[in-house]
């Protein structure tokens, strides 16, 4: 083999969700001399993908072709200008954009991340597509063992064709910075006796923040000093926000919107919350950890051995509100104990999930899939 292997990532789009910063992260931390990867988008740029651009790297989009066969054309037709030696697809878009000309025309080695762990949940089209044509990828990836074991279960794969390869994210680099946890305080108007808890999310239904708006009411009456910080905004932030104007201590809760800046956010709240119904592998449960923050999430996806139950926080059942007030309450009433959580969060989180580990096991890939061309 000569010179570098060309990668064609392909996505819906790059906005500021979990498998979009995968793709971000493999473009920019990858081996430069080894691999030269661009990204080509079914929908749309997003914001990620701007960044990506403004750095110097190779982002298209395919946009809206009239009909199934057109847009398989466009995709071919890029395919062949560009010559990527593996194309590695994420979204069911992308998949759906690829998988057809695999089976029909020749096309380069074909890798699918499976990012989220919806299932059996999953619309029952794209159940069936994917069982379709996942057996024609030249290698499957699972970013959870659960994962894994659920796409195995419910598409259908043999075991051999999937792997799984842990979701990483960057260290954070204002971890244990007095100034920038001051700043975010004073924005929000917290004091050095508030107990901030945060949600960091897309608000949809899928993150169950309507879970933890009902147990605030109780958690506050057990810990007055205790406030709730939500970052993020999306389809559920009106219905969110009226259900926060029913609460008894609504003054509590503080709605913070879209940001940019949610490795300084970190650093200024003091538990992470992730009440959510479904996940792959949250990559902000995995930033929270970098930050040496305590976490209370759902036994959802790999949560429980990323987590270790009372080792960096506490893992509870989905959709249960009780289970997340006594456990909330536990953390917020020994406050020495949850920053000693955090401390091991940031361990584990270094042991397993840096984005240099996720990033090397996708170049292992990539070169081990280029070489059956």
């Amino acid at each position: 083999m000569s010179g570098k292997v060309k990668v064609l990532q392909v996505i819906g789009g790059m906005y500021l969700g979990g498998a979009e910063r995968v793709v971000h992260n493999i473009v920019k931390k990858k081996d430069d001399s080894k691999f030269d990867i661009s990204i080509y988008c079914t929908h749309g740029i997003g914001e990620l993908g701007d960044d990506l651009i403004n750095d110097g790297y190779t982002v298209d989009l395919l946009g809206r072709g009239t009909g199934i066969l057109k847009t398989l054309r466009k995709v071919k037709q890029y395919v062949t200008k560009t010559k990527p030696d593996v194309i590695h697809t994420h979204s069911i878009s992308a998949f759906l954009a690829i998988a057809p000309l695999v089976v029909f025309t020749k096309m380069p080695p074909w890798v699918h991340t499976f990012h989220f762990g919806n299932y059996p949940h999953i619309k029952k089209q794209y159940l069936y597509a994917k069982r379709l044509f996942g057996r024609f990828a030249t290698k499957l990836v699972a970013v959870s063992e659960s994962q894994r074991n659920a796409v195995i279960s419910h598409l259908s794969v043999k075991p051999d064709k999937i792997m799984t390869i842990f979701n990483g994210v960057t260290s954070n680099p204002f971890l244990g910075s007095l100034e920038s946890r001051a700043q975010i305080r004073n924005e929000f108007a917290y004091t050095d006796d508030d107990i901030v808890l945060s949600c960091i999310v897309v608000l949809t239904e899928q993150k169950g923040i309507p879970y933890l708006l009902n147990s605030i009411d109780k958690i506050v009456d057990a810990n007055p000093n205790v406030k709730l910080l939500i970052v993020g905004g999306g389809p559920l932030e009106d219905e969110l926000q009226r259900q926060v104007s029913k609460l008894r201590h609504k003054e509590c809760v503080k709605f913070a919107g879209w940001r940019s800046d949610v490795h300084q956010i970190m650093t200024g709240i003091d538990v992470f919350v992730l009440p959510s119904l479904w996940e792959g592998l949250p990559m902000v449960l995995l930033e929270a950890m970098a930050t040496a923050l305590p976490v209370l999430v759902t036994n959802v996806a790999d949560n429980l051995n990323v987590v270790g139950q009372g080792e960096s926080g506490y893992v509870v059942p989905s959709a249960d509100s009780d289970a997340l007030t006594e456990s909330a309450i536990k953390l917020v009433s020994d406050m020495d104990k949850a920053k000693a959580m955090g401390q091991l969060a940031l361990q584990r989180y270094q042991s397993k999930y840096t984005v240099n580990k996720m990033v090397s096991a996708y170049e292992k890939l990539y070169l081990d899939v280029q070489s059956t061309k």
